[in-house]
């Protein structure tokens, strides 16, 4: 899952349109703090990680989530840098608080998973509550899943599976995978 979202995220990089390595630092020198997180997830591919790290921390220093949440992804130990959990969360959790959904979402699986349900059922709400990214629906499910499963609260687990549905309507991602239909069948179901 992990090197998908950093698939995911290498991609958005060239989405917005930075073509490659050197377009993206030459931004960066001019103060452009997207382009700027783009080098840094781009140097952690190259011959020079170190330097990619050290945009990336200095660029989620001054408040572009995605640096963290690219940081905390590294930190899992499937990357570049070396394992380091406390790492990993401390960046997510940076990420999360500064209003960055995938630093939630990542918290609840990367962190919490299975481990602690209550926590990480705190950061899929959290995550959906956000809203504000591709793929939020995807969280308002997990938590509306935990509530139906965990919790035995189908009315909170309705609100959510609704949530989702709704969130799902207009976002891309929902085409590549079924969780939206499934929130939307739950809705349906359970309404």
């Amino acid at each position: 899952m992990k090197k998908l979202l950093f698939a995911l995220a290498l991609a958005a990089c060239f989405t917005f349109g930075v073509p490659n390595l050197a377009t993206a630092e030459k931004e960066c020198q001019s103060g452009n703090m997207e382009s700027c997180t783009q080098a840094g997830a781009l140097y952690l591919y190259s011959d020079n990680p170190n330097k990619g790290v050290k945009l990336l921390k200095e660029t989620c220093d001054k408040g572009d989530m995605s640096s963290c949440w690219i940081l905390g992804s590294e930190y899992i130990g499937k990357g570049i840098l070396e394992k380091d959990i406390e790492k990993a969360k401390f960046y997510f959790e940076k990420a999360c608080d500064g209003g960055y959904y995938m630093g939630c979402m990542s918290l609840a699986v990367n962190i919490y998973g299975a481990d602690d349900m209550e926590k990480a059922a705190i950061y899929y709400r959290k995550g959906c509550d956000l809203g504000n990214a591709l793929g939020s629906f995807d969280s308002c499910y997990k938590f509306a899943i935990y509530n139906q499963h965990i919790m035995n609260n189908t009315k909170k687990a309705v609100q959510y599976y609704k949530k989702a549905c709704d969130m799902g309507k207009d976002d891309p991602i929902a085409e590549i995978t079924d969780i939206w239909q499934k929130s939307c069948d739950m809705y349906e179901l359970l309404k």
